[in-house]
């Protein structure tokens, strides 16, 4: 068993949400990340991860809820609400896009696994300041984070952060993700009523 996978992750519960790791890498305590702004916390708790591979996964089920037009940076929504921002590398926005493929499309519904972005690790590197990268839970205001691992990271495999919902605030956010689960469900129903698993059009 992995290092990380050895950390005392505690078993979730039905209010609880598991997400797996998004990258393969050594893991990242949040205050150790190179850039101010994540690690001082302001796009929400969470942890970071140094990757050793140039492929970022799906860390939950969820709805593909921004997609960054640079392909940097992406957002899951998931079922109960909790949105899930996941950062390639520091500084990278600047890099505008070149470098990056994006694998899924904004509005997408997504499993946990599932390839969102391809990046070319060496040329990243060459011009970013850091690949440190980052995932960040952007409404910690409902959702606290109650585990996190520590060591190595699998992507698509190891337990990484574990979330519970606080109180009324996450009953908000799981109301609000239920509903970008059912205007996808419709969106997938109008536009393939024989029932093929197709992903809407990105959005504008």
């Amino acid at each position: 068993m992995r290092r990380a996978e050895e950390s005392q992750l505690k078993s979730p519960t039905h209010d609880q949400i598991v997400l797996l790791a998004p990258l393969t890498g050594p893991i990242v305590p949040l205050a150790d990340v190179p850039d101010p702004v994540f690690s001082g916390g302001m796009f929400g708790d969470g942890i970071g991860i140094d990757p050793l591979a140039g492929k970022l996964v799906a860390p939950c089920a969820g709805i593909v809820s921004h997609l960054a037009r640079t392909g940097h940076a992406v957002t899951i929504t998931t079922p109960q609400g909790a949105e899930v921002l996941l950062h390639i590398g520091i500084d990278t926005v600047e890099l505008n896009g070149q470098g990056f493929t994006a694998r899924v499309e904004a509005g997408a519904r997504v499993e946990a696994g599932d390839l969102l972005i391809e990046f070319d690790q060496d040329a990243v590197a060459r011009s970013a300041h850091s690949l440190v990268s980052v995932i960040a839970i952007a409404n910690s205001d409902a959702f606290d984070v109650i585990d996190r691992a520590q060591g190595f990271a699998t992507a698509g495999e190891t337990p990484l952060l574990t979330l519970r919902g606080k109180g009324d605030a996450a009953v908000q956010a799981a109301a609000a993700g239920a509903a970008a689960m059912n205007e996808v469900r419709r969106a997938v129903q109008l536009t393939q009523p024989g029932g093929l698993h197709a992903r809407p059009a990105a959005r504008a």
